[in-house]
């Protein structure tokens, strides 16, 4: 099976509020992401972490917007992000395939999935990335260091799909050592697994400051989906 996992327990302190719960063209951000995964053909089952107090305004929308056949789960969050992944992984079986998924990144193209979840049999871990294109500069104290060559540097972004049982025993080895990061590739490798790079999406914007909202919100305005 093919699972979802939306991670939208986040604490918006940059943001000033939790911004998975603002209102996005008349809808909260999250559930604009869950409506995506929800009508992906790629996804059997969805499990969904928030913060602890939200569960019960989760599954309220999720009655009222009708979109509950595909949610397994509705899960409490952590301290920190690999908390509440964590969490959320431990609702799944040992055997299928997730796609782990930020709350805040409500564009996401279905296709993506469906590619994802199709090199992840080959693979067994494949994320989404974008080249960078801009140039990058080392700075300290507000000086340049030096230009970093751009060649073979990615911006990565989420979704990304894992073979469950590989990415349960990287968790394991990483909060038995205690060790955290920024996103979930890095346990994979880890482990000395090759993770695999497939094209991202620069629409696929993750929302971090009101301007990303307002930005997102212009999009999703002006945009119809197809399901893949």
């Amino acid at each position: 099976m093919n699972f979802g996992l939306i991670v939208a327990a986040g604490k918006g302190e940059r943001f000033g509020g939790t911004k998975q719960f603002f209102l996005l063209d008349g809808k909260p951000v999250v559930l604009h992401t869950i409506e995506t995964f929800v009508h992906s053909r790629s996804i059997d089952q969805i499990v969904l972490v928030v913060n602890e107090p939200k569960i019960r305004y989760i599954e309220t929308l999720l009655d009222l917007h009708e979109i509950k056949k595909k949610i397994k789960a509705v899960i409490g969050g952590g301290k920190e992000r690999q908390d509440s992944v964590w969490n959320g992984l431990k609702a799944l079986p040992n055997r299928g395939m997730v796609a782990i998924h930020d709350g805040v990144r409500p564009l996401l193209d279905t296709k993506i999935l469906a590619t994802g979840f199709t090199l992840c049999r080959t693979h067994k871990a494949v994320i989404t990335a974008l080249p960078i294109t801009d140039t990058i500069k080392e700075v300290k104290d507000s000086r340049v260091v030096k230009t970093v060559d751009r060649a073979n540097l990615y911006l990565v972004q989420t979704p990304q799909f894992y073979e469950i049982g590989l990415i349960k025993k990287a968790y394991e080895k990483a909060m038995a050592d205690k060790f955290y990061a920024t996103d979930d590739s890095t346990l994979v490798e880890r482990l000395g697994v090759a993770v695999q790079i497939i094209p991202g999406s620069s629409a696929n914007i993750k929302i971090t400051n009101r301007d990303d909202l307002k930005l997102v919100e212009k999009i999703v305005k002006g945009s119809s989906r197809i399901s893949v």
